[in-house]
């Protein structure tokens, strides 16, 4: 097993990497990125989310107390990679496929937690305990809320409105409170 300091240095290390990464594709094409399906950024973004999927299901697999929790996560990273398939799924099997896909996803997934409801409970109670469900949840909050909202013109851009006018009013504030 790791120690914490070693875990904490590998973290920042692979945090390093994937952003220096993201970064390159930003600055070697500067104002002509285009982040399309193709880029280095869409591909980490769906390999990240297969990867969590994976992990969601060793951890139903090694894990019984938290399977149904696992299990329901597991479903939930594979219906987001499926949607990030979109594209690839409309050029070669047909238009709206992801819809198909997740849907079935959807319908079994609400099968198997229906009879497995009452552990299901206890998973999501136990699970409530552990220090991983508050990064679990915001990082749920960031990618399936927070990042939608901001990736729409109008919300954003009001957002970054009202950010930079509380900065200013901030910064005004201050100077006034230091120059007194």
């Amino acid at each position: 097993m790791l120690s914490p300091f070693l875990k904490f240095i590998v973290y920042i290390m692979f945090t390093f990497t994937v952003a220096h990464v993201i970064s390159f594709e930003g600055f070697s094409l500067g104002t002509l990125s285009q982040y399309s399906e193709y880029s280095l950024t869409e591909m980490l973004q769906s390999v990240f989310v297969l990867i969590s999927g994976v992990l969601f299901f060793l951890s139903a697999r090694l894990n019984v107390l938290l399977k149904p929790v696992s299990l329901s996560l597991a479903a939930l990273m594979l219906m987001i990679f499926i949607r990030e398939l979109d594209f690839y799924l409309d050029a070669f099997v047909f238009d709206g496929a992801w819809q198909t896909i997740v849907f079935i996803v959807l319908v079994v997934t609400s099968i198997y937690l229906w009879k497995a409801r009452s552990a299901f409970d206890e998973a999501v109670e136990h699970y409530s305990q552990l220090m991983s469900n508050g990064f679990l949840v915001c990082g749920l909050v960031i990618v399936l809320v927070f990042s939608r909202l901001m990736g729409r013109e109008y919300f954003g851009r009001a957002s970054l409105e009202k950010i930079i006018r509380l900065c200013v009013v901030l910064k005004i504030s201050l100077k006034k409170a230091l120059n007194y």
